[in-house]
C-alpha cells in the first residue's frame, strides 16, 4: 500500500512537470512560421527553375535553328576562266554563277524541319510531364518521410516516459529489472529509427529541391499529412468511391478517350508518319534537276584587247538515281509508324485502366486508415500507455500497442506515398494533369 502511494505521488509530481511544460511552450514568443511550399508552388517551380526544363528550352531552339538551315537559299559563286593558245591568243572569262533549285526543294526541306519542330515541342511537353510526376513522388516522399519523422519523435518522447514509469516502478519494488532493460532497450530503439528518419527526410528534401531548381541543402517547409493527404481529391475525372458502378465506367471510358487526345507519345508518332510524308515529298522534289546559270564578260588578249559576253547554262540529268531508296525509306517508315500506332492505342488503354485502378484502390486504402484504422490505434496506444504509467497494466501491453500503433502509422505513410505515385502515373497515362 505504501508503495502505491508512492507511486501516485510520483505520477503526480511527474505530470505537473508535463503541465508546467505545455504552459511555458504556450506563453513564449513563437518564431516566425516558415512559409509553407504547396504541390501546385513545386511545380511551378520546377518549370520555371529546374536544370531539366531549362534544358529543354535550349533544345527547342536548337530544333528551330535547323528550320533556318533548311530555308537557306545557295548562294552564288564567283569564278574565272583562262584560255591561251600562244602570246597573240589570250582569253579570260570572269563570272559569276548561281544555282536555282528547281521542283520545291526548298519548301520541301522546310516541311521536314517544321515536322521536326513539331514532334520536338509535344517531346518537350512529354518531358515535362515526367518532370510533374517525378515532382509529385518527391513532394509526396518528403511529406510522408517528414510526418514519420515528427511520429518517431513522439515514439522516442513516450518511450521516454515508459523509461521513467519503468524505472520508478523498479525501485517500489512493482515490476522486475527485465522490465526496465525492456523499457530502455524500446527507447534505444525508436532514439535510432528517429535519427534513420532524419537521414531519410534530408535525402528527400535534396531531391525535390533538386527537380525545383533549388540549392539542395536549403530548407524546405511542406504541409503537415492532415493538411495534405486527410484532403482526399475530389477531381471531376475520377469516381465518388471504388464501388463498381456505371459511373466509374463512364469515368474510366473519358479517361480513355482523354488520354487518346492527349497522349504525347501518340501526338509524337503522328508528328513522324507527318515526318516520313514530309520526308518522301522531299525525296520526290529532289528527282527534279537544277538549273545553274553564269555569265560574265569575256576577255581577248590579242594586238588588241576585244571584249564580249559570255553565258553557260548546266542542268544536272538524274538518269541513273532518281532517289528511289529515300522514296522507299519513307514509305516503309509510314508503313512501320501506323502500325506502331495501333500497337501504342492499346497500350495506353491498358495504361490507363491499370492507373485508374490502383488511384481507386489507394485513395480507399488511403481512407480506411485515416477514418478507422489510424485513430483506433492512436487510442489503443495512448489507453495502454496510460495504464502501464497507472499500474494497471505491464509493460508488455504498452510496447505491444506502441508497435501497433508504428506499424500502423508507417502503412498509413505508404499509402499516402502510394496515392500520390498512382495519381503521377494516371497524370502521366492521360497526359494532361489532375487537380491537386
Amino acid at each position: 500500500m505504501q508503495n502505491r502511494v508512492r507511486f501516485c505521488a510520483a505520477m503526480r509530481k511527474l505530470v505537473r512537470r508535463w503541465v508546467a511544460g505545455v504552459v511555458l511552450a504556450l506563453l513564449l514568443p513563437k518564431a516566425a512560421a516558415a512559409q509553407v511550399l504547396e504541390l501546385e508552388q513545386a511545380f511551378e517551380l520546377a518549370l520555371v527553375k529546374s536544370p531539366q526544363a531549362m534544358a529543354l528550352g535550349r533544345r527547342l531552339a536548337v530544333s528551330e535553328a535547323e528550320v533556318l538551315v533548311a530555308g537557306a537559299v545557295l548562294n552564288p559563286s564567283i569564278g574565272a576562266t583562262f584560255e591561251s593558245a600562244g602570246a597573240e591568243n589570250r582569253s579570260n572569262v570572269p563570272y559569276i554563277e548561281q544555282t536555282f533549285e528547281l521542283g520545291g526543294k526548298r519548301d520541301a526541306r522546310l516541311a521536314v524541319a517544321d515536322s521536326q519542330v513539331a514532334i520536338t515541342r509535344v517531346q518537350i511537353a512529354e518531358a515535362l510531364r515526367e518532370l510533374r510526376a517525378q515532382v509529385r513522388r518527391a513532394y509526396a516522399e518528403l511529406l510522408v518521410v517528414r510526418a514519420g519523422s515528427e511520429a518517431l519523435q513522439e515514439v522516442a518522447a513516450a518511450g521516454e516516459r515508459l523509461q521513467v514509469v519503468a524505472a520508478q516502478r523498479f525501485r517500489l519494488g512493482d515490476i522486475p529489472e527485465l522490465d526496465l532493460i525492456r523499457a530502455r532497450q524500446e527507447l534505444a530503439l525508436a532514439q535510432n529509427e528517429l535519427q534513420l528518419a532524419r537521414s531519410r527526410e534530408a535525402a528527400a528534401r535534396i531531391q525535390l529541391n533538386t527537380l525545383i531548381g533549388r540549392d539542395p541543402g536549403a530548407a524546405v517547409t511542406v504541409p503537415t499529412v492532415a493538411q495534405f493527404s486527410l484532403r482526399v481529391e475530389n477531381d471531376s475525372l475520377l469516381p465518388p468511391d471504388n464501388r463498381p458502378s456505371g459511373e466509374r465506367e463512364d469515368k474510366l471510358r473519358g479517361l480513355i478517350a482523354l488520354a487518346l487526345a492527349s497522349r504525347a507519345d501518340l501526338q509524337v508518332l503522328g508528328g513522324q508518319v507527318a515526318l516520313a510524308g514530309a520526308e518522301r515529298r522531299l525525296a520526290e522534289a529532289e528527282r527534279a534537276p537544277d538549273l545553274r546559270v553564269g555569265a560574265g564578260p569575256r576577255l581577248s588578249f590579242g594586238e588588241t584587247l576585244q571584249v564580249g559576253a559570255a553565258a553557260a547554262v548546266n542542268v544536272n540529268f538524274p538518269l541513273w538515281y532518281a532517289q528511289q531508296g529515300q522514296i522507299a525509306r519513307a514509305e516503309a517508315s509510314a508503313r512501320q509508324l501506323e502500325t506502331e500506332r495501333e500497337a501504342l492505342v492499346a497500350r495506353i488503354k491498358a495504361e490507363v485502366e491499370s492507373a485508374f485502378v490502383r488511384v481507386l484502390s489507394a485513395r480507399e486504402q488511403q481512407q480506411i486508415y485515416e477514418q478507422g484504422l489510424l485513430p483506433t490505434a492512436r487510442t489503443v496506444e495512448q489507453t495502454a500507455r496510460l495504464a502501464y504509467e497507472r499500474g494497471k497494466a505491464d509493460l508488455t501491453v504498452a510496447i505491444g500497442a506502441q508497435t501497433t500503433g508504428n506499424l500502423t502509422r508507417n502503412r498509413y505513410y505508404q499509402s499516402i506515398l502510394e496515392y500520390q505515385t498512382a495519381l503521377a502515373d494516371l497524370e502521366k497515362a492521360i497526359g494532361v494533369p489532375l487537380t491537386t
